[in-house]
């Protein structure tokens, strides 16, 4: 990195994303706001993937780093402790910005330590899965949606000034999930903040997402990871009360377990929703959905019709025990 120092640095993570990488690099040359840099952060991909990305940056000019793996959000603060501009602006390797995503909001981030967007989830074909209108919320409200997990789809709407992402301490190395949502409610919380009501940040969803649902069909990993969430965000919240937020996820995942057949692993979450709280009577609702399911299979398919297709079709998913 030389010359002067940029506006704007774009941090971009990326593991194993050789068949969008290019292209990603290749939209952000058409941004109508020119004062930025990209860091891009290869995080221990294979070596073929790795080629892809330095390839993919000495073609589009960006500076490429590799690590050993150690999740999004410590990529993230590798690349933001590269950054040399006022301003990181965070974008996934498989996301998509409209052409004037940096440029509005620069054009309001003077009087601000964070702009965020509204925001767009899509697939790769282009269908509209949901549009998020964060910029609805206030504080308060906002703050409460991303802790019961109300909140998604926002982490490429991020620009931040670069001394406030440092000063947060950035995302917390102990989540390789939920990183995001942890650094958003401390934002939120802290700092001067505003979303623009247009949707400029794109997430495209595809099989080899994240946080897509098909990537870990093991569901007892994603209560194992909303509670260190929970446990991490309790050092910032000192009286935050866990268990209501523990119980929605165990009832989202016992639906996701019924939905799949696999009614072995929704009693066993029923189960441990009825110790964290007896009297809870969605609790008992959903075990006699458990029982129902076991005489009328296709039931409650439309609780989600995706793993229901799944379960008739056989399909197990991959797993990926919680780090």
């Amino acid at each position: 990195m030389t010359g002067a120092a940029p506006a704007v640095s774009v941090v971009i993570p990326y593991f194993n994303a050789g068949r969008f990488i290019d292209a990603t690099l290749g939209r952000l040359a058409e941004q109508t706001f020119r004062d930025f840099e990209v860091v891009i952060v290869d995080d221990g991909s294979s070596p073929e993937e790795a080629r892809l990305a330095e390839e993919a940056a000495a073609r589009w000019h960006a500076t490429c780093v590799r690590q050993d793996n150690a999740g999004p959000g410590s990529a993230r603060n590798h690349g933001a402790g590269l950054a040399r501009g006022e301003w990181i602006a965070f974008l996934d390797a498989d996301d998509r910005w409209d052409e004037t995503k940096l440029a509005r909001q620069m054009a309001v981030a003077a009087d601000f330590d964070m702009v965020l967007c509204d925001t767009r989830t899509m697939t790769l074909d282009g269908t509209l899965l949901g549009h998020h209108r964060w910029s609805a919320y206030d504080r308060q409200a906002f703050a409460s949606a991303v802790l019961r997990g109300g909140v998604f789809s926002f982490t490429s709407s991020i620009l931040i000034r670069t001394d406030a992402f440092r000063a947060l301490g950035g995302f917390d190395p102990r989540l390789r999930f939920l990183e995001d949502h942890h650094l958003l409610y401390r934002a939120v919380r802290t700092l001067r903040w505003t979303c623009l009501d247009e949707a400029l940040s794109f997430r495209m969803v595809h099989e080899d997402s994240m946080s897509h649902i098909s990537r870990n069909l093991d569901f007892s990993a994603h209560v194992a990871r909303r509670k260190l969430f929970l446990d991490v965000m309790s050092e910032f919240e000192s009286g935050l009360d866990k268990v209501p937020h523990l119980l929605r996820e165990l009832h989202s995942n016992i639906k996701r377990c019924i939905a799949l057949r696999r009614r072995g692993d929704a009693l066993g979450m029923a189960l441990q929703a009825i110790r964290l709280d007896p009297v809870c009577l969605k609790t008992y609702g959903l075990y006699g959905a458990i029982a129902l399911s076991i005489l009328l299979p296709g039931l409650f398919e439309h609780w989600n019709p995706a793993l229901a297709n799944r379960a008739q079709n056989n399909g197990t998913g991959r797993t990926h025990p919680c780090p």
